[in-house]
């Protein structure tokens, strides 16, 4: 009863370290070496299955992942040995090797002769999970004989654990991808759609931009006119252009607008040549040949504004995921369309007035009073905002000495600079509101990502607003120069390095705030040296143009910086105030203009 006894707690620690956190295949050597001891022998080696290996150096189409006790004549993934054929991977290749584990007369230990060290034969289990072949596991002895069938029993178990380890962790890898590439776009097109003011701009790039995230055909944005009815605003991928032709849905007609729009919810139709839920489907949209049908309402403040039509010329299902994926742009969609709406619509020049007037302090209230005080530091700061109200934000504030990770002995700065996606007193009222809630989180003792990503929780949660921000959050230890930062969908800030005169942008990756539920922000940390220049900035910056349409962009202000970097940091500030001006001519911004410098001095 012992050896069985033994056998499960060996594949107890096995299945303990596939699951450790340095991963699959970091962990594969130690497993062998768990598998060998117990199996009472000494040798065995790990092969993975990678089509995409046309020359590998153990075998066309695999790698070997692991090996513990190899002969004299295998030592090294270039020894000639490897370069032999191989029978197992011949067995496993032809579809022979469907057995839990096989006796394999190993042909590269023959070949091998004296440098075989004695070694003969091995037992070859097939890494197999989810109908999928992932590699081979190997087993060397100098006979079958020494191989009792406890040991082969512990052999399948093993190679059982390893390729279910294997198949998960390929999985949470595709997993993860997806969600990067999903969070990526999403963050693209916020940004797009957050500087589209012009309405017909932004409804033309919807358009544009949808089938190519979801790979569909074509894809048409309705809106409602004044009398009720559904009419087509923009259209990409249509043969003919229901824009043009002035297609409209009438208000009595069942169609797949109206499902959504009444519903609130997604009208998915994979085929409509086998059910077309009882539509209205008129002559000119039959004359697309469109199968796959998809509607997305678009929702403004609660209220529906239009819908999304999603079509393909084959039968479409969208996964959950994809599906999901159509809602957020939708509601990326219906904010941007109505933050036009907003900029289109005509206001009385008084209400309009007082309103500004208003907004104008309670934003000035938001902004520091004074600019931060450490020793070996210097702080400048600027602001300019496009209209009487802008949407842009700064602060400073102190961190409780004690926070953070590791503990620090004094106070830490904390750096905030933000974007808000509208102006007027709703974007006020939305700084006002973020300010708080940022400065909170980040009081709390947690680094820049998770203060942020719990400040995105609340605005969410306290906010029935369609706004939201793009924010960095930087956690600066002025006694050493640690700077912990996360970005949320914003300008990545630039440090000047006086050392080398070299620019780095501090890039992390993350997305806006207040509009997806939950979200992961990357935290990076970077050391500021003695002499360093750290420039926060908005977009308003290097988007600034001059009368040919040129913008200010990233090289001129990254030479004005190199210029400035003997100076100190209220005199940079002014160069580079000074430079747009000069290259815009003196007039004024076209988008608010916020930027604050870090500079350490050097002693």
């Amino acid at each position: 009863m012992a050896q069985p006894i033994e056998h499960l707690n060996a594949l107890n620690r096995i299945a303990t370290l596939l699951a450790g956190d340095e991963g699959v295949e970091a962990s594969l050597d130690q497993v062998l070496q768990e598998l060998v001891t117990v199996m009472g022998v000494s040798t065995a080696w790990l092969f993975l299955y990678d089509p995409a290996l046309q020359t590998g150096t153990v075998g066309r189409g695999y790698r070997l992942a692991a090996s513990c006790g190899l002969p004299s004549g295998l030592l090294g993934t270039t020894s000639e040995g490897w370069s032999q054929t191989c029978l197992c991977q011949n067995l496993c290749n032809d579809g022979l090797l469907d057995t839990p584990y096989a006796k394999v007369i190993c042909s590269r230990l023959i070949d091998l002769g004296e440098q075989a060290d004695g070694l003969g034969t091995h037992a070859s289990a097939l890494l197999r999970s989810s109908g999928r072949m992932l590699g081979i596991l190997n087993v060397a002895v100098p006979s079958w004989e020494m191989f009792s069938p406890e040991a082969l029993a512990l052999l399948e178990g093993a190679a059982g654990q390893i390729a279910t380890a294997l198949d998960r962790a390929r999985l949470n890898a595709m997993l993860q991808e997806q969600r990067l590439v999903e969070q990526d776009m999403l963050f693209r097109l916020s940004r797009e759609l957050l500087r589209r003011d012009d309405f017909d701009d932004l409804i033309r790039y919807i358009v544009a931009e949808v089938p190519h995230l979801l790979h569909v055909d074509a894809c048409a944005l309705l809106l409602r006119d004044a009398d009720g009815n559904m009419a087509f605003r923009a259209a990409n991928g249509w043969h003919s252009d229901p824009v043009e032709h002035d297609w409209r849905v009438p208000a009595g007609k069942k169609s797949g607008a109206r499902v959504a729009i009444e519903t609130r919810r997604p009208l998915v139709i994979p085929d409509i040549s086998v059910d077309d839920h009882g539509l209205w489907l008129p002559g000119w949209f039959l004359a697309e040949g469109f199968l796959g049908h998809i509607v997305v309402p678009l929702i403004a403040k609660d209220e529906p504004i239009g819908a999304v039509i999603i079509d393909s010329r084959q039968p479409l299902q969208l996964a959950p995921g994809e599906l999901r994926f159509a809602q957020l742009v939708a509601n990326l969609a219906a904010i941007a369309i109505d933050k036009a709406h907003l900029f289109r619509e005509a206001m009385q020049r008084q209400r309009l007035e007082n309103e500004l007037g208003v907004a104008r302090h309670i934003q000035t209230s938001l902004l520091p009073p004074y600019l931060p005080r450490r020793e070996g530091w210097e702080f400048a700061a600027f602001y300019e905002p496009a209209r009487a109200v802008g949407g842009d934000f700064y602060d400073f504030f102190s961190v409780p000495k004690g926070t953070g990770v590791p503990p620090t002995t004094v106070d830490q700065l904390a750096m905030v600079i933000a974007d808000v996606s509208d102006k007027g007193i709703p974007a006020a009222i939305y700084m006002a509101l973020s300010r708080t809630l940022i400065r909170s989180t980040g009081m709390s003792g947690r680094t820049p990502g998770p203060a942020l990503e719990r400040a995105s929780e609340l605005i969410q949660t306290d906010s029935r607003s369609d706004l939201f921000l793009s924010a960095v959050f930087g956690l600066l230890d002025t006694a050493t120069g640690r700077l912990v930062y996360a970005n949320a969908g914003h300008n990545p800030p630039i440090l000047l390095r006086a050392r080398t005169g070299k620019v780095e942008r501090l890039n992390a990756k993350g997305i806006i705030l207040g509009v997806f539920e939950p979200i992961e922000l990357e935290e990076r940390e970077i050391d500021i040296e003695p002499g360093d220049m750290l420039v926060f900035y908005t977009d308003g910056l290097t988007e600034m143009e001059n009368e040919q349409g040129q913008q200010f962009g990233m090289e001129r202000l990254l030479e004005t910086l190199r210029v400035s970097a003997g100076t100190n940091a209220e005199q940079a500030v002014t160069a580079i105030s000074t430079a747009v001006s000069v290259f815009t001519g003196g007039a004024s911004p076209s988008d608010d203009i916020t930027f604050f410098i870090v500079k350490r001095l050097v002693y």
